[in-house]
């Protein structure tokens, strides 16, 4: 967890501080592989990171991974797993998924509606595509998507 018994009320403000600087990059930066350059440079490379969170499943996010990676990489690609990480106390989701063959990284925070997936290229192309998604608007690689591609179930 990350408030224990060992945390100091200054750990514990320093942690919040990540997750709010990750939280405004994702809401301001245009740059979408800076969102995910920030969750591993300022937050993932932590050592209390490793024990945050526990698995938890959350159909929506789940639906909303798969349906969008599959879309970014085309007809046919079909989701075969996705695993899910929970940090409540900042509303934090994070995990990551397997795409026939292509990985992806999903970051949400529920707080906001807001979220990153990425989900690399065919091996050997240096290419990933970047999702910033919500309920109300969708961009992949920074271009707006049109609403049927957002058509996913509810939880």
């Amino acid at each position: 967890m990350l408030r224990s018994s060992h945390s100091t009320p200054a750990q514990i403000a320093e942690i919040s501080a990540r997750f709010q600087r990750l939280k405004q990059a994702l809401q301001v930066e245009r740059d979408l592989l800076k969102i995910s350059d920030v969750f591993w440079e300022d937050v993932a490379q932590e050592p209390w990171f490793a024990g945050a969170g526990h698995p938890a499943e959350n159909a929506r996010l789940r639906a909303i991974t798969e349906h969008v990676g599959c879309h970014v990489l085309g007809e046919g690609y079909h989701a075969s797993s996705t695993m899910l990480i929970h940090i409540p106390e900042h509303a934090f989701w994070h995990g990551c998924c397997a795409l026939e063959g292509h990985l992806g990284q999903v970051l949400y925070f529920e707080d906001i509606d807001l979220g990153l997936l990425s989900v690399a290229g065919e091996i050997g192309s240096g290419r990933t595509h970047f999702v910033r998604f919500s309920s109300l608007k969708l961009e992949i690689d920074g271009k707006a998507m049109p609403s049927f591609v957002r058509a996913v179930p509810s939880a």
